[in-house]
């Protein structure tokens, strides 16, 4: 018995020791560097894959021309302080979707959803004074 218990003291100590040793150092190279640890890796993500974070197109981007590829989405955003005729899409690469508010945020808002590989133009014109927006949206598998 007395055996017994010095066997499962002894187990216990090594069992111990062994928990308290810090991980061995990464050997040296030939070249005398360290060789780094290996990268832990990113947390995985639970969105849908080839969907970017939200980009915002406004009024000062008129005449520009935005690449999406197919699924991807953004959002154009037009001041409140115009009253917009349309936004309209020349094209069938993207289709606008109206962003309703509870609460008026100081613009109105359409999601912009790339649908197809192509090319579609959006314009939208404020009145009465006739201030046009336009921009160019290019579809494009990366």
């Amino acid at each position: 018995m007395r055996t017994r218990a010095a066997a499962v003291t002894l187990l216990l100590g090594v069992a111990a020791a062994t928990a308290c040793t810090p991980a061995p150092e990464p050997a040296p190279s030939p070249t005398g560097a360290t060789a780094a640890p290996a990268p832990t890796p990113p947390p995985r993500s639970t969105e849908t894959p080839g969907e970017p974070a939200p980009r915002v197109l406004t009024e000062a981007d008129t005449g520009s021309t935005v690449t999406l590829a197919p699924g991807d989405r953004t959002q154009l955003r037009l001041t409140a302080r115009h009253r917009w005729e349309g936004p309209a899409v020349t094209g069938d690469a993207v289709e606008l979707v109206p962003v309703l508010f509870e609460t008026d945020p100081g613009y109105a808002a359409w999601d912009l959803h790339a649908v197809r590989t192509g090319r579609a133009v959006v314009t939208a014109t404020a009145r009465p004074e006739g201030h046009r927006v336009t921009l160019t949206v290019v579809v494009r598998v990366r």
